[in-house]
């Protein structure tokens, strides 16, 4: 058995209903309520990167892979832009830097 991730919900998959104190809520698809709404890869991986540094005040030393910024980063196996969304969260990362320094038991 494939262990389900723990947002990975099947309560919220497509034809699903909730239910609240006002009622049942229909789930419609796979999109959820507000698909529209989605965000990119891009935009998530910026949200993780650089609007945190920004967000801190640390721009010039947090967020991107510059000389004279710290480095913590991952190598991943694969480029996750060429990858389905939905297989994002089963990617491993091969390599991981902290502060400049590999870190051994990934």
């Amino acid at each position: 058995m494939v262990p389900t991730p723990r947002w990975n919900h099947p309560i919220l998959s497509g034809g699903s209903t909730l239910r609240s104190p006002g009622g049942v809520i229909p789930v419609p698809s796979a999109d959820g309520w507000n698909g529209q709404e989605r965000i990119t890869l891009q935009q998530a991986l910026e949200s993780y990167t650089i609007h945190p540094a920004f967000a801190a005040g640390r721009e010039g030393h947090l967020g991107a892979l510059a000389p004279g910024y710290h480095a913590d980063l991952i190598v991943l196996p694969t480029d996750p832009f060429k990858m389905e969304p939905a297989e994002l969260h089963t990617v491993k990362p091969d390599r991981v830097m902290v502060g400049g320094q590999w870190v051994s038991g990934v």
